[in-house]
């Protein structure tokens, strides 16, 4: 017989979405009814269909005959399997989008300072000036003997270092990845003498390399994490997401190594010319600019390129989604029909394809990333997921909709 706890805790599971009417410009991606999960600044238009589960199968055991009875009783083994999946399972973790808004706000943060600090860059030609009051301690280290005695000093100068560029190659250098650095190669092309930084593996879907790049990163963090943290919970999704991420980053340096690496060892990758340019500043005055260039040889540019966001480690959490939760519907702004989870990402794969090959030129899109996070994703499911007993309820709730 069914059990009221069993349709008591089925009352948060995604069910078939259709999109109501509103503005253009307010639709956005959206698996839910997430008037609770969203942020305020983000409307959805998504509503969960009435139907309700398991309603049907309620009815169908209610009604059932003396001859369909051997039917009625395998049915009724098949509930209670699925009601210890859900016992056992992680389902319902996060039935009103606490933990989800957590994890975006985390996330957010992290990101937000290292894509700030990020923003500024070493002006050859007005370069910020230190007011006259705090030249003397221009070349002074900012360490916590500093902070402590003069904090009105050592705040000028950890700004006026910041406007200057001076911290951007560093922080660069310790969160983003090349190829080239995992193969223990310079920028330049030269042999380095450093150890190669295994963290950037990880460290790299933290920062962005632009405002607009974090934004889009936070509103698909937040909306994928909204259909996958009530099922697996916010541990799980953390997991897939950095794994993802680091699996594709990995992923990435081994297949560029392997396609470059005997051509980056001859030394013809890379031509480094010295370049002088005379010019006149705004207020008039001449100065000489003496800087490197560096000359790529044909493919060889993806191998030094700086990979920076968080694609690769959304992609895994989105394609995830796609396989255990294909009846979700997401919108894009500005368009007024939406699409579903596997339609979704097959045209995302589908435009990182094109964009892999060429066609589109040089997009500063990070297509072999994508791609490599969709991997990544899939043999996560493979490999792990789907060994879970909420993946065994997800997919006899698939079976039972077609």
């Amino acid at each position: 017989m069914f059990r009221q706890p069993l349709l008591r805790s089925t009352q948060h599971l995604p069910r078939p979405l259709h999109l109501t009417p509103g503005p253009l410009w307010s639709r956005v991606i959206s698996p839910f009814n997430t008037s609770r999960l969203c942020p305020p600044w983000i409307r959805t238009y998504a509503r969960p269909s009435p139907r309700s589960y398991p309603s049907p199968q309620v009815k169908q055991l209610k009604t059932a005959s003396p001859e369909e009875l051997p039917d009625k009783r395998q049915e009724q083994e098949r509930i209670a399997e699925l009601e210890n999946a859900l016992k056992s399972g992680v389902y319902d973790r996060d039935p009103t989008g606490g933990k989800t808004k957590a994890l975006t706000i985390v996330f957010g943060v992290v990101a937000a300072s290292i894509t700030i600090l990020l923003q500024f860059e070493e002006s050859r030609v007005n370069p910020p000036i230190l007011p006259d009051e705090f030249r003397p301690y221009a070349n002074l280290p900012l360490n916590t003997k500093l902070w402590r005695s003069e904090p009105r000093v050592a705040i000028n100068l950890f700004f006026h270092r910041l406007r200057c560029g001076q911290y951007k190659s560093t922080i660069l250098n310790n969160v983003s990845f090349s190829a080239a650095e995992y193969l223990g190669y310079n920028n330049d092309g030269t042999k380095s003498t450093e150890p190669w930084k295994w963290w950037t593996w990880g460290t790299h879907m933290v920062g962005h390399y632009s405002i607009i790049h974090l934004g889009m990163s936070i509103m698909v963090f937040h909306n994928v994490c909204s259909a996958l943290v009530p099922m697996y919970g916010a541990a799980r999704t953390m997991a897939i997401f950095t794994l993802g991420g680091a699996g594709g980053a990995a992923a990435y340096c081994g297949i560029q190594s392997w396609l470059n690496g005997e051509r980056l060892k001859s030394g013809d990758a890379v031509r480094v010319t010295r370049v002088e340019k005379t010019i006149r500043d705004e207020n008039g005055v001449i100065r000489t600019m003496r800087y490197l260039q560096q000359e790529y040889a044909p493919g060889m540019r993806n191998m030094f390129i700086r990979n920076l966001g968080a694609s690769g480690g959304l992609m895994s959490l989105f394609t995830v989604t796609a396989i255990t939760m294909p009846q979700i519907k997401w919108g894009l702004p500005f368009l007024p029909f939406s699409f579903g989870t596997r339609s979704m990402l097959a045209g995302v794969m589908a435009f990182d394809l094109v964009g892999l090959s060429g066609f589109l030129g040089n997009t500063g899109i990070g297509h072999a990333g994508h791609l490599l996070g969709d991997v990544a994703g899939a043999l996560l499911y493979l490999l792990w997921l789907r060994r879970l007993p909420v993946s065994r309820f997800l997919k006899q709730r698939r079976k039972a909709e077609m």
